[in-house]
């Protein structure tokens, strides 16, 4: 919502954020190619780094992917946001539940259990491991984290 001064470096996790920051006008000088798979993309982006220094904006319960991979001299993290959970009990029986992060996993089994009739997609392996975690079964796990992906791989199961 800001504009960013000229010398700073933007990097972004995947190929679809660093389109969003394109439509608002923001240059990417480096995404990562494993958008569903954060330690890759942290290997990849500390390559990128060399010596530089990073900031990375996260949520009050992050589970810190990136930046746990990150030499922590090289890192300062700073949180922009609170993730707050609202229990809503869904009473409909539902086919498919897509959980796009650890912390919609945590507000989806405040008030609901997943059916194991129910398929389930998980946005990328830190979703994946959160839903194990919660003895979740993990039909699907997307690679890219993409929207068409989502798309694709429902436009094949259904």
């Amino acid at each position: 919502q800001a504009d960013l001064p000229k010398h700073v470096l933007v990097a972004c996790i995947g190929e679809t954020t660093r389109n969003v920051l394109a439509k608002a006008g923001v240059h990417v000088d480096f995404y990562g190619t494993h958008a569903g798979k954060p330690d890759e993309v942290a290997l990849e982006l500390v390559k990128w780094l060399g010596h530089r220094t990073v900031l990375i904006p996260l949520s009050d319960v992050s589970n810190r992917s990136m930046s746990k991979q990150i030499p922590a001299a090289q890192c300062e993290e700073v949180v922009v946001y609170r993730t707050k959970s609202i229990a809503k009990s869904i009473q409909e029986q539902l086919d498919w539940v897509i959980f796009t992060s650890p912390s919609n996993v945590h507000g989806f089994l405040l008030s609901n259990q997943v059916n194991p009739m129910t398929k389930t997609v998980a946005w990328g392996n830190t979703t994946a491991q959160a839903m194990r975690d919660k003895q979740i079964r993990v039909d699907f796990v997307l690679a890219d984290s993409s929207e068409t992906e989502l798309i694709d791989l429902l436009r094949s199961e259904l």
